[in-house]
């Protein structure tokens, strides 16, 4: 093997331990840690203002019948009448569309008169029921008219039977007068 002179290997080693020597240790270095602090804080009671027990305000109702309009298409509430046009004077027409439906609650409101002819098997007689169809095809109501029945209840639950959706009269709300005629068969 070939050795070195004195003085190259103490230029090799030389620089070796000085970087050694000079470079921290990474990672050996203890750091402190630094100490928790501890803040305690005294409160005193909650200050009660004279408006924690008042009851909060009432929610507007929205008219389900028609969206208000708007640019983001969300609804708002409004203190607006209704727009299914009950609460206005009618002078709507009626329609061949609504006058079926009209035709097909007055057959369903023959289940009232067949209950009534199970404890009287005699019965007979005529019921008017008026109908208030709003601008969208809603009910604003129905009712009794007239009756020959001695039974209220008959009368009752034949109004009952048109409280439904109709398809919109033509022009605004309507009000309709429906002759039900009831005899056994």
């Amino acid at each position: 093997m070939h050795a070195l002179p004195p003085f190259r290997l103490s230029l090799i080693v030389a620089p070796i331990a000085f970087a050694l020597a000079a470079a921290p240790l990474v990672g050996c270095t203890k750091k402190e840690d630094p100490k928790p602090t501890v803040t305690t804080t005294t409160s005193a009671a909650p200050v009660r203002r004279s408006d924690d027990d008042l009851p909060p305000p009432p929610v507007a109702e929205v008219d389900a019948g028609a969206p208000a309009p708007s640019s983001t298409g969300a609804s708002v509430a409004t203190n607006a009448p209704p727009s299914d046009g009950c609460s206005q004077k009618c002078t709507g027409k009626s329609t061949p569309e609504l006058e079926s439906t009209l035709a097909g609650m007055a057959r369903r409101a023959r289940v009232c008169y067949e209950q009534a002819l199970k404890n009287d098997p005699a019965l007979k007689g005529h019921v008017t029921v008026k109908v208030k169809i709003g601008a969208n095809g809603s009910t604003c109501g129905a009712s009794v008219a007239s009756s020959d029945f001695s039974d209220a209840s008959i009368g009752a639950c034949s109004a009952n039977k048109f409280r439904t959706t109709y398809p919109a009269p033509k022009g605004g709300c309507v009000e309709v007068s429906q002759p039900l005629n009831f005899t056994t068969r």
